[in-house]
């Protein structure tokens, strides 16, 4: 037991560290190729869905790896742990299937696109898989967990709406219309639901005793 609590905080020690230092230098690569204000460079880097859900795994990487207790709690959740999963990989999947395809990135950005999009998604896979406590399966958490998405989506459209940047091309409704993205988002959507039930079913039938979400 204590053999396996050292290995699960130096594996998320690695992802803290992996996780801070690749969204940082994501920001500023996209501050040095800005065309436009400070204010709103902010705004868009943070309107990514790939920039948030790193975001959140590196933050639980970090709870893990450097509090203890119920330092951080929300963050060290087995309920909060499988949610923040099917982000990392819908970002992974996303990137990989469909936007890998439109451009080239080059050296350090080449670099960071590999760690946000594919290390990553493998290394909080892994960490789940092996330390994430086995937990009973509820609706209610696979349900809570997919209100981030529905809110992230409201909120791209809307702030489209009004600046006509949208921090991907599948729901670009100024170049696209809207009837192309309603399609893409339900697909999405339709990706997390999936992703969700496979995952909070999975959480419930691993090894281990079984804890509160």
């Amino acid at each position: 037991m204590v053999q396996q609590h050292k290995l699960e905080k130096a594996f998320a020690v690695l992802g803290a560290i992996a996780g801070i230092l690749t969204v940082c230098l994501q920001f500023v690569l996209f501050i040095n190729s800005r065309t436009t204000s400070i204010g709103e460079v902010f705004i868009r880097f943070f309107s990514f869905f790939t920039i948030l859900s790193n975001i959140g795994v590196g933050i639980c990487f970090f709870a893990n790896a450097f509090t203890a207790g119920t330092q951080m709690k929300f963050w060290k959740s087995a309920a909060v742990k499988t949610a923040l999963l099917v982000y990392i990989l819908v970002v992974g999947i996303v990137y990989n299937v469909v936007l890998r395809s439109l451009w080239e990135p080059v050296e350090w950005q080449k670099l960071v696109d590999e760690m946000l999009h594919v290390v990553m998604p493998l290394l909080f896979l892994l960490y789940w898989w092996w330390f994430a406590p086995k937990i009973n399966f509820k609706w209610s958490n696979m349900a809570n967990s997919l209100w981030y998405p529905f809110v992230y989506l409201i909120w791209v459209m809307l702030r489209g709406a009004f600046s006509n940047w949208y921090p991907y091309p599948f729901l670009d409704a100024f170049n696209h219309g809207y009837e192309k993205v309603a399609i893409s988002s339900i697909v999405l959507l339709l990706v997390f639901g999936f992703l969700s039930i496979l995952f909070f079913w999975g959480s419930s039938i691993k090894k281990g005793t079984p804890v509160k979400a």
